[in-house]
Parts: C-alpha cells; structure tokens; sequence
C-alpha cells in the first residue's frame, strides 16, 4: 500500500473517533446552563462513543489496539475531562476561562493525556512525538469549542464541528504517524513491550 493512501486511512479512522468525543462535548457545554443532567448525558454517551470507537479501530490506523482495561480506562478518564470542560466553558469575563487559558489548559491537559496513553512506550521520541501532538491539538480543540458552541444555529454548530475535527484530526495523524513508516516501527516496538507487560 502505498505511502500517502496510509496516510489517508489514518487520518479517516482518527476523525471518526474524534467526532463523537468533539459533538458530546459541545452538547454539553450547550446544553448545561438549561439542563445539566442532559448535559451530562450527552457527554457520556459522545466521549463513550469515541472510546469505543478507538478501541475497534486503533489496529486500522497500523497501531496497537488498546485492551478492555485500557479502554475502560479511557471512558473515565474523558468523561471526567469532559466534565472538568462543562465547567471551565460555563464561566463568562472571568480570568480563569478565556482564550489564552484554552491554550494553556489545552498543552497541559493534552501533554497528560498523552502520557497516560503512551505509559510504558519504549520508545522515547515516539512518547515526546505523541506528547507534543496531543498538547497541540488539544489546545487548538478548546480555542475551536470556543469559537462554534455559542453558533445560533444547532444543526449549523453540529456541521461546522465535523469540519473543525478534519485539521484537529490532520495536526494528531502529522505528528503521530508521518513519516508513517518510522511511526508504525515504532509502535510495533511499543505494542510488543506492552503484550510483554501484559502477560
């Protein structure tokens, strides 16, 4: 297969398990000022969706498929993230929740995020590598809810997000996985010393 039609298969199953987690959590930060317990739902059923997601289809992007505890993991660890965010967007004119803040919680938050994920990669550059494209696109995701969860328009929000997730998606699979061959050996290397781990 060639270079660049892997890249592009990365980068659809990356946009399709980011979608779910981007909707739910807009959803949410819409929704929480009327009804919480609605908010509250839709983000769990948006960043479950994307874990779920994730865990079928993390092998099609050539990576290592995470295991049921890993996966279940990552269900609490976004939903409590996506509540921490319900909260953080609800503010209005005050100095903890504004755009420089976004950027800010987005490098810290995405830089432990990928630590989390990548606990117990041998390979270094690759964990700095994965660090650095979740802090990026992390903090470029909150500046991008910021700017379309206050969108009039519900169906118009919803579609301008699908779009949004496309370069959020594209900034993860160009750190994460180009060039696409040093990346994948390096997750072979990785995925073996976890299977090693997990015996």
């Amino acid at each position: 297969m060639k270079r660049h039609k892997k890249i592009l298969i990365i980068l659809f199953w990356e946009a399709l398990e980011n979608a779910p987690m981007l909707i739910g959590v807009l959803l949410a930060i819409r929704f929480q000022a009327q009804n919480l317990g609605l908010a509250l739902i839709c983000l769990f059923v948006g960043t479950t969706s994307g874990v779920i997601a994730i865990h079928f289809t993390e092998s099609k992007k050539f990576s290592n498929q995470p295991s049921v505890k890993e996966t279940l993991t990552n269900c609490v660890v976004f939903f409590v993230l996506g509540t921490v965010l319900i909260f953080y967007f609800s503010g209005h004119n005050v100095w903890w929740s504004n755009w420089v803040t976004d950027m800010l919680l987005g490098i810290v938050a995405g830089g432990m995020l990928a630590i989390g994920e990548s606990w117990g990669w041998q390979t270094h550059d690759t964990v700095k590598t994965h660090i650095l494209s979740m802090s990026l696109a992390t903090a470029c995701f909150l500046v991008g809810i910021r700017l379309i969860y206050n969108i009039d328009s519900l169906p118009i929000m919803l579609v301008v997000s699908m779009f949004f997730n496309i370069p959020i998606s594209m900034l993860i699979v160009f750190f994460d996985y180009w060039p696409e061959k040093e990346i994948k050996q390096s997750f072979e290397k990785n995925n073996n010393v976890l299977n090693e781990t997990r015996r």
